[in-house]
């Protein structure tokens, strides 16, 4: 049999139910999910577990996101409930001073606060954050 051909014939009538009929209701609603930065910005709980032992999380709009270096998955450790944005940055400014394997430290550093605010910026769009 032609799988291929079957595959459009019930395509074709599903798209006909859905656009033509009242048997399927297609709804868009906004994501519980904050989108603007919380004063205490905190990793959902999925996400944390996942990071230890991979280096990609699923965010809570089911956005599979890749954490590439030392320094973003420090920041979304350090996203606990209990820093501020002022906090995360001076712990952020530690771990870089500390960590030998970080590169550039003096570039990373100078640019920092503005890293941090286009990051946390991104993550709560991504989803990343308790509600």
């Amino acid at each position: 049999e032609n799988w291929d051909e079957q595959k459009k014939i019930t395509r074709t009538i599903l798209l006909q139910l859905g656009t033509q009929t009242d048997l399927i209701e297609l709804h868009v609603s906004p994501s519980a999910d904050p989108i603007e930065r919380p004063e205490l910005p905190r990793t959902n709980r999925l996400s944390l577990w996942q990071l230890r032992d991979a280096s990609n999380i699923l965010t809570r709009l089911n956005k599979d996101l890749q954490v590439n270096d030392a320094v973003s998955k420090r920041l979304l450790e350090l996203m606990d409930g209990t820093r501020e944005r002022a906090d995360l940055l001076y712990e952020l400014k530690v771990f870089i001073g500390n960590n030998d394997e970080i590169g550039s430290k003096e570039e990373l550093l100078d640019g920092l606060e503005t890293w941090l605010d286009e990051s946390l910026a991104e993550l709560g769009r991504l989803g990343v954050f308790e509600p």
